[in-house]
């Protein structure tokens, strides 16, 4: 993934800025993991909504014991709060299936996603993920489009193949997306 990046020699890595992230990331996975759940013991997101569809999630804070897997596209409904929050906890794995979606209606934003992965996050081509990935060991993304943050502690960011990855920022004018790079 780096052309068009390049490094050249002698390179300086910044160990302290990097250590203070990687604690940072390990934090904020202990913090999201002892939230109050509004649903637990979820596996299948779905299946398990709280919303007009059983594929559709009001914002809250969503937990699975082990796995969460998104066999097909959900919906996330801010329910028009721009400011709505949405965090899905995995005890292990998340997967975001092969032509599934993570869908934003009613003004939520991808910056107020977060999905938080005990082990690893994996999407599979043709996915579309909207919102941030917090992995306690790794992430694959395997193809399709990520609007938002990929963050794993202390495994790779792992990307094989993808259409776009960008960051999202509550401060865009869409509300979706500040800056994109193709991959």
């Amino acid at each position: 993934g780096f052309p068009p990046g390049v490094l050249t020699a002698p390179a300086i890595i910044d160990n302290a800025d990097a250590s203070a992230a990687q604690t940072a990331l390990a934090a904020a996975i202990i913090y999201y993991q002892g939230l109050t759940p509004t649903l637990s013991g979820l596996s299948d997101l779905s299946t398990g909504g709280n919303g007009s569809t059983a594929a559709t999630y009001t914002p809250g804070n969503y937990f699975g014991a082990s796995s969460l897997d998104i066999p097909t596209s959900i919906t996330l409904d801010a329910q028009n709060n721009p400011n709505a929050v949405f965090v899905f906890v995995a005890g292990s794995t998340v997967t975001l299936e092969s032509g599934a979606s993570v869908l934003l209606i009613n003004g939520a934003q991808a910056s107020n996603v977060v999905f938080v992965a005990g082990s690893s996050f994996t999407s599979i081509a043709t996915s579309t993920m909207n919102g941030n990935v917090l992995a306690a060991v790794s992430i694959t993304l395997g193809g399709g489009t990520m609007n938002g943050r990929a963050l794993a502690n202390t495994g790779a960011v792992t990307i094989s193949a993808a259409t776009a990855a960008t960051v999202p920022s509550a401060s865009a004018s869409s509300g979706e997306v500040a800056a994109g790079t193709d991959l």
